[in-house]
């Protein structure tokens, strides 16, 4: 299988702590390219970094710099991935989510905000063979935490959503009711076909949280299924997973920002 043409990654920033002190040379964006490259396997698969738009409307000094910082160290220190700084974005992370979903031409991408480090080798080619074969194998997000009792209660749990092992796929899976920002891969299909028009629909009728929340707006709608059809249908729709089970598997991804604050 050549990745290059089954995967697409987008990778979302801004200018990091851009309202108080801005932290332009973001080494947290280069360990995210970098560490996701190299754990994945990922030769020849396009990047395509986007900065919020808002930042260019709001910052217009700063944002030129940081584009410019970005651009210079990409090609220093990224030149054997091919990463693309895009030059037309739109505001919010929402926004940005919109345009990838629009403009994709892989049938999988990998989502990344800028402060990610992966830290365990992660079988690519297997798990977009089984996406390919399973229908409902949509979206698998990759742990940061310990899974499981003892741990701590996961926030799918938490909001009153699903969260079991999955036994009828051959992967480290478990079962969960929430499409998250955090690190995940996801069929193009499935967001064309159900995420986009379901984020759409309920954003019409109710009031925007006017945030990039991305994640926040996403659960709502995913309440609202687990609310009228249960969990164990609403997971159907929706075809979400986590990278992992509670039996001794560890994260695979580390944080590195604090709310995107270089700490």
């Amino acid at each position: 299988m050549s990745l290059e043409n089954k995967l697409s990654v987008m990778v979302a920033t801004h200018i990091v702590n851009a309202t108080h002190n801005p932290y332009l040379n973001n080494d947290m964006i280069i360990k995210t390219i970098r560490s996701s490259h190299d754990r994945m396997g990922l030769n020849g698969v396009v990047y395509y970094v986007y900065i919020d738009a808002s930042m260019k409307r709001k910052f217009p000094k700063l944002y030129k710099e940081y584009r410019s910082i970005l651009s210079s160290r990409f090609e220093s220190e990224l030149s054997d991935i091919n990463v693309i700084l895009l030059e037309e974005t739109r505001e919010l992370l929402r926004g940005n989510w919109m345009h990838m979903i629009e403009n994709c031409t892989t049938p999988y991408f990998l989502f990344l905000e800028h402060d990610w480090e992966f830290i365990k080798d992660i079988p690519m080619d297997n798990i977009i063979s089984k996406m390919d074969t399973h229908d409902n194998l949509s979206y698998i997000r990759f742990p940061y935490t310990k899974l499981g009792p003892g741990e701590h209660k996961h926030w799918d749990e938490v909001k009153g959503g699903l969260f079991e092992k999955e036994s009828d796929i051959d992967l480290p899976l478990t079962r969960i009711a929430f499409y998250s920002g955090n690190p995940h891969i996801v069929k193009l299909s499935k967001c064309k076909d159900f995420y986009l028009p379901e984020h759409t629909q309920h954003w019409e009728t109710q009031p925007s949280k006017g945030t990039s929340h991305l994640e926040k707006e996403l659960a709502d709608v995913a309440l609202k299924h687990i609310k009228s059809v249960g969990k164990k249908e609403a997971h159907k729709l929706w075809g979400c997973f986590l990278y992992g089970t509670w039996d001794g598997f560890d994260p695979v991804v580390k944080h590195l920002g604090d709310w995107c604050r270089k700490r």
